[in-house]
């Protein structure tokens, strides 16, 4: 830890030892910075803002004047996050910490580091809210847990009775702190009308969910069965689909394989189909104008299908993705008529409009609490359990 660091920890701690010893003092700190207003520190994931419910309930926060955001993130830039209640932050700096430690409330998307480096400090006066990232089922959650077990929190939330189980056995809480509110991202996509179809292209997103076994130095074998699945889909996509449209189809790599997107666009170069990495482009922004999803283990999955458009699972690893990863049976039966191994069945499925609200149907029946109102949920929790937390 270097001077500069250590003097922002010296004064931080006794801002806190303060608070702890009188109300008052915490009362007179928070009049003091931020007058009567109440104060959201909020992160996203990795201290981005892409497609991520941190961004969501920021921006729903944000719209009550009495309300003050921080957004944290690593750059210390907005985002996106264009509004007069929401201001930027860099995480790590003293402003940073200062609001982290007397904010009313803290609300991440994927760990504690979404909005501090250093390591997890609870505080009576402050609800901590794990927001994660998407609904729980394709992909088991038991091998990583999204928030360590150093990283506590008051409450989190879930989108379903059968994930708030899981979700209360994962994190070792009461089922109590598990609110069933639906996921804050979902409100947007439900806002989503379905536009009119373009009459020309017939507009793919495929995002085939990361690998573990892809990090640092995977062997040749690995990278060549990956790019094989994802070359096999790619090339095996029809000109047109029943109408007469133009399929276009944007891979969607995950950051972590950016090495490999050179590769790929140089592979890929026809108009039709596009290569972007996950952290270069606004993902929300791509589903919402994408008229077809394909993924495989993806709680994107559950996203897109709500707004009521198509998607399907293309599965090209099953056997090595079950032995290391796995998904829960529960989701993989219900999403059987949607699965696919073969590449020429699912274009052949995406073909067929008699299969249009198929994946819809299946988003409802498993995210029963995503309606619209998980921004409003969360942020009414907030506003009635603040008191306690003083």
């Amino acid at each position: 830890m270097n001077l500069v660091s250590r003097r922002r920890s010296i004064y931080v701690r006794a801002i806190s030892k303060l608070c702890k010893m009188s109300p008052t003092c915490l009362k007179f700190f928070r009049v003091v910075f931020w007058n009567k207003q109440r104060v959201f520190v909020v992160g996203g994931h990795g201290g981005t803002a892409f497609d991520d419910n941190g961004r969501a309930v920021a921006l729903h926060l944000a719209h009550d004047n009495g309300n003050l955001v921080y957004w944290i993130s690593k750059s210390g830039d907005l985002a996106g996050l264009d509004h007069g209640n929401i201001r930027p932050l860099e995480r790590g700096t003293l402003k940073a910490q200062i609001a982290l430690e007397l904010c009313h409330a803290c609300l991440y998307s994927h760990g504690w580091t979404d909005v501090t480096s250093d390591r997890y400090r609870s505080r009576s006066w402050r609800i901590d809210v794990f927001l994660s990232h998407g609904v729980y089922g394709l992909k088991r959650a038991a091998r990583y847990v999204d928030c360590p077990p150093n990283t506590p929190f008051d409450v989190t939330i879930c989108s379903s009775d059968w994930e708030r189980k899981v979700r209360a056995r994962l994190f070792d809480v009461a089922e109590h702190k598990v609110l069933p509110v639906g996921l804050p991202k979902h409100d947007t996509y439900l806002e989503v009308q379905k536009n009119g179809l373009d009459t020309i292209t017939h507009r793919v997103v495929y995002m085939p969910t990361w690998r573990d076994w892809l990090q640092a130095k995977p062997t040749q074998r690995a990278k060549d069965n990956h790019i094989a699945g994802l070359s096999g889909l790619i090339t095996s996509m029809p000109k047109k689909d029943s109408s007469g449209r133009d399929f276009a189809l944007t891979l969607v790599l995950h950051k972590n394989l950016k090495s490999w997107l050179s590769s790929f666009a140089a592979e890929f170069s026809e108009d039709r189909v596009r290569v972007v990495q996950s952290d270069k482009v606004d993902l929300q922004e791509l589903l919402v104008s994408s008229e077809t999803l394909i993924t495989d283990y993806s709680s994107v999955f559950w996203d897109f299908s709500l707004t009521g458009r198509k998607a399907a699972r293309y599965i090209f690893d099953q056997e090595i993705y079950e032995w290391i990863t796995g998904e829960y049976p529960e989701a993989s039966k219900l999403t059987a008529p949607i699965t696919f191994f073969d590449p020429l069945q699912i274009w052949n499925f995406l073909q067929d409009d008699n299969n249009s609200d198929l994946s819809k149907r299946m988003a409802q029946e498993w995210a029963i609490y995503s309606r619209g109102d998980a921004c409003s949920q969360i942020e009414m929790y907030l506003l009635e359990n603040l008191e306690t937390f003083r």
